[in-house]
């Protein structure tokens, strides 16, 4: 009877440190959170925190929880790297760390208060949240805008064998009478994060290894490509061919839907039959998604098994404190390293908190703020020829929206455009490597008292380009722009330092730009022409949006 209740209280007792460690990051948490509901392709985040949910639920179900939380060479390495994690976030502001950390900490707790046996149940579900991780260093807009690139070009041959005249440049189709941007052409590439967490989990309810999770995510990746190849190509075929419209409506959103549901059930499909090929073995009985195994299957090791890898094992995971003891620490870690950092976290998040998300104008159209007379129709030599408004997605690399001025004078034509809105200063570089440009050199400069950014592009094809951008904020200050990246490291920091001087930024964030084009190089009076006109127009429509924008 007194075995009993001493297990009873076992199983109460430590609940509250995994609770505590995981709302000490709640500053970070939040702001992530925010972060991700304002990406389109990462909305689908609450669903990974249900998910884990889910698969711990299932994995404890039938879990009698009786270890007794004591300190072992294991869980004090992970908790000094869980502190370290934070104190490396709270230091650079980093949402981005601080969720990492914010997972580190909650498998330490779970090693901590559950033990070998309830950790190794964990593994999966713990490791399923790092899909709600967004990738680093851009590369998640990197990724979308290369696997659009692919889905344009293997679209482009598919229109070939129909012989449906068009011409391709980086995201974009062209025929006879339109011109498709591959976003706009519904590419639905965005479904490869939704896609990948939804076969990820899948690999992580049936137990998969890593080596085996990692070749289905990459076979689902191809599907996901491959069903919107034949999406592009159909969006542009039934236009040309059929003049029928499956870029909109009922039409479009079907579309989509089937393609999703086609790649999902392709990527599972091809995981049943690696696992037909190559069966899945599981260490222990208890260890199968059902806990029952299967006839003919093998298993493996035990708790006695006398191989290196279970001495190791051993010697991370023998307890070094007593119940008392380890509780002593841990508490002291928390009141004196956990504590202290919750509270210059959460003190961090007082200004973005204070300065709010735009409100109602972050919501609405550029489109509604800046007009025709938005710039002048004539500056010196240049004269405006047209103006053109394009609507995107929400999350479109290319901008929500812009506002396209086309001017020519002294000999040259030039594109001078409003984009926005972002929610943070926005890297136009990103946009231009979409249209098939690539980047010779960016360069940080002041034009007339703001800060700016200009760019040096060519293509292969021997074209060469020049662009000047300044971007806003909703108190229409010019945001200061990272250092231009050099290398891998170098565009690290610049993230960090972003996210660090972010708090100063009042959404929404809109961007002012001017390109000129030319099949040669550019001669330098020519540069000064085009530089000027640049300051003149976003000095007027800068102008105009104070105006329109509250």
């Amino acid at each position: 009877m007194q075995n009993e209740k001493m297990s009873t209280d076992v199983q109460k007792r430590p609940q509250w440190i995994v609770a505590a460690v995981v709302a000490a990051h709640a500053a970070f948490l939040i702001s992530m959170a925010i972060w991700l509901w304002s990406r389109e392709h990462y909305q689908f985040f609450p669903l990974v925190l249900m998910g884990s949910g889910l698969l711990a639920w299932l994995r404890l179900a039938d879990t009698k929880w009786n270890h007794a939380p004591v300190l072992t060479v294991r869980v004090v390495g992970l908790g000094m790297l869980s502190v370290a994690v934070f104190a490396v976030a709270v230091w650079f502001n980093s949402n981005w760390i601080g969720s990492i950390g914010a997972i580190i900490s909650l498998w330490t707790a779970i090693r901590y208060v559950g033990g070998p046996a309830i950790a190794r149940r964990l593994r999966g579900p713990v490791a399923f949240l790092f899909l709600a991780i967004p990738l680093p260093l851009n590369l998640d807009l990197t990724l979308v805008i290369e696997l659009q690139k692919l889905a344009t070009r293997l679209a482009s041959n598919m229109l070939d064998d129909r012989r449906i005249w068009h011409t391709v440049s980086g995201v974009a189709i062209t025929t006879l009478d339109r011109n498709f941007m591959v976003e706009e052409a519904c590419s639905g590439v965005h479904s490869l994060f939704s896609c990948v967490t939804a076969v990820a989990f899948f690999c992580v309810f049936q137990r998969y290894g890593l080596f085996r999770s990692l070749l289905v995510l990459l076979f689902s990746m191809g599907w996901v490509v491959l069903a919107n190849v034949f999406r592009v190509f159909l969006v542009v075929y039934a236009n040309a061919a059929w003049q029928q419209n499956l870029d909109t409506g009922w039409r479009h959103d079907l579309l989509g839907i089937g393609t999703y549901v086609g790649a999902l059930i392709c990527s599972l499909s091809t995981a049943q039959l690696l696992e037909f090929f190559v069966p899945v073995v599981w260490g222990k009985l208890s260890d199968s998604p059902t806990g029952k195994g299967k006839p003919g299957d093998q298993y493996y090791g035990g708790e006695n098994d006398p191989t290196v890898r279970q001495k190791i094992r051993q010697f991370l995971d023998r307890p070094r404190l007593d119940e008392a003891g380890s509780g002593r620490i841990v508490n002291g870690t928390l009141a004196l390293c956990m504590l202290p950092l919750c509270v210059l976290s959460l003190y961090q998040l007082l200004p973005s908190a204070s300065a709010g998300t735009g409100g109602a104008a972050f919501q609405t159209s550029v489109l509604e703020s800046v007009t025709e007379s938005s710039t002048p129709a004539k500056y010196g030599q240049w004269k405006r020829t047209a103006v053109d408004k394009v609507e995107r997605s929400a999350d479109d690399p290319l901008g929500t929206n812009s506002v396209v001025y086309t001017y020519e004078g002294n000999g040259m034509l030039a594109q001078f455009s409003v984009d926005g809105y972002y929610g943070e200063w926005h890297d136009l570089a990103y946009c231009y490597t979409a249209l098939d440009w690539k980047l010779n050199e960016a360069r940080n400069v002041t034009l007339d008292g703001n800060h700016g950014t200009v760019l040096d592009l060519y293509k292969e094809s021997g074209e060469n380009a020049v662009s000047w951008f300044s971007c806003f904020d909703g108190q229409h200050t010019s945001v200061e722009p990272p250092d231009p990246s050099g290398s891998t490291l170098r565009t690290l920091l610049n993230r960090f330092r972003q996210e660090q001087s972010s708090q100063s930024i009042t959404p929404p964030v809109y961007q002012c730009q001017l390109m000129v084009a030319s099949e040669g190089e550019l001669l330098p009076h020519e540069l000064d022409q085009a530089k000027e006109l640049f300051v003149e127009l976003t000095r007027a429509a800068v102008s105009d949006m104070r105006k329109g924008v509250k």
